[in-house]
């Protein structure tokens, strides 16, 4: 399979749902340079190569592999499973601590002191029923209270 290295970069960097930013910022480099590697304008020093090794969790046994395909090199078969298969390849896989429990943050809802705004009919505190119905106030109708005062 050919494939080139901004390829595999973009493959990769998705495969572990990191952003062009979070990974350029823990590379120390610009997403604007990570998106130059992506797309094949430019290739990484090594020094960045070697940073990006630590970011896109390429195993010890294929730092070789990883820069021999970053100068131009055809990916190896290890290289490109590592992109497809990801952090389920057993002999590859990284280490990963297991996550947290997720705790839900509940808050209160906290009502402004006073009453609310209301905005809805009012209504009669003496006999409970509306002060002025609904139906009256859209037609613009005078009000006929169906409750005894």
């Amino acid at each position: 399979m050919k494939t080139y290295f901004g390829e595999w970069l973009r493959q990769r960097r998705s495969l572990l749902r990191s952003s062009r930013k979070e990974c350029a910022q823990q590379a120390h480099i610009s997403p604007i340079t990570l998106k130059d590697y992506e797309i094949g304008r430019r290739r990484p020093s090594d020094d960045a190569a070697l940073a990006l090794v630590a970011v896109l969790r390429v195993p010890a046994s294929l730092h070789d592999d990883f820069m021999q395909m970053v100068r131009g090199g055809e990916p190896s078969a290890a290289l490109i499973q590592l992109t497809h298969k990801g952090l389920s390849s057993k002999s590859h896989a990284p280490t990963l601590a297991a996550p947290q429990a997720f705790t839900p943050a509940i808050h209160p809802t906290v009502w402004p002191r006073g009453r609310p705004g209301w905005v809805g009919p009012t209504v009669n505190p003496n006999t409970g029923a509306l002060a002025q119905p609904a139906r009256a106030a859209r037609c613009g109708q005078e009000s006929h209270n169906i409750m005894p005062t």
